[in-house]
């Protein structure tokens, strides 16, 4: 079977491949699939990959997987690189046992305005927990300029939160 020519041709021949294979690959929800999707079929817009195609090469699903497995990737890159507030529920259980935080923080997660509602509170109690140690406000500073995180930064609030996690 030859390559489709245009966009709208991949995504009527190949969109069920391309959620099949990504799905397999990642263990992602409905929203983020839809959106990682989307990202090949941009990706392949961006770069023009349809026009760069060719057959001698190898087939063009498998040249299609490749595309879907650089985007993949690159996600689990971009996750891995956020300070995800939710993973620091321990944090903030022990800074203040008597649960203030539990009880007025822990919204209901079952939808995803709750979710997002409870990430920006957290990300707002620790940040505030972190900006109370002045040795970190050139980390946190370079994080906000800069919207990454380096090895050296993450370990800095890693060390700053060790008390409080051990």
């Amino acid at each position: 079977m030859d390559a489709p020519r245009t966009l709208e041709a991949l995504v009527e021949r190949y969109d069920g491949k391309i959620r099949a294979f990504l799905k397999t690959v990642t263990s992602i929800g409905q929203e983020d699939l839809d959106d990682m999707v989307q990202d090949v079929y941009l990706r392949v817009h961006k770069y023009g990959l349809l026009d760069r195609y060719t057959k001698d090469r190898s087939a063009f699903t498998s040249y299609l997987y490749l595309v879907c497995q650089s985007v993949a990737r690159n996600k689990h890159r971009a996750a891995s690189r956020r300070l995800h507030p939710l993973q620091l529920d321990r944090a903030y259980s022990r800074v203040d046992s008597g649960g203030p935080w539990q009880n007025k923080y822990r919204l209901d997660a079952r939808t995803a305005k709750a979710a997002t509602q409870a990430d920006d509170l957290y990300i707002r109690e620790l940040r505030e927990f972190l900006l109370a140690k002045p040795e970190l406000l050139p980390v946190i500073e370079r994080v906000d300029r800069t919207g990454r995180i380096t090895k050296k930064d993450h370990a800095a609030l890693l060390g700053a939160l060790q008390p409080v996690l051990a």
